[in-house]
C-alpha cells in the first residue's frame, strides 16, 4: 500500500538486506522501481550482513536508485 507516500518526494530504503524476504525475487528492485515511477528520489542504505545476498540482491535495483549509502567496507566489495 503506497498511500502513505502520496506527497513524498524521497523514498529511503534502509536495512533492506536485513529483511531476507525483500532480498528474494528482486524485491528491493521492485520497491525501488515503484518509488521511482511515483516520482520520488530513491536512496538506499545497503546494511549488508553475513546472511545477505550482497551486491547480487541489489544489482537490479541500482538503475532506480539516485543515492546509495554503503559503508566503506561494503563499497570495497
Amino acid at each position: 500500500d503506497w498511500s502513505a507516500t502520496v506527497n513524498a518526494t524521497i523514498f529511503h530504503i534502509a536495512g533492506a538486506q536485513l529483511m531476507t524476504a525483500l532480498e528474494q525475487e528482486n524485491g528491493i528492485a521492485a520497491v525501488a522501481r515503484e518509488a521511482k515511477q511515483r516520482g520520488m528520489t530513491v536512496t538506499l542504505d545497503t546494511v549488508m550482513n553475513p546472511r545477505s545476498l550482497g551486491w547480487d540482491a541489489l544489482k537490479d535495483a541500482l538503475p532506480f536508485v539516485d543515492w546509495m549509502l554503503p559503508s566503506e567496507a561494503e563499497a570495497a566489495m
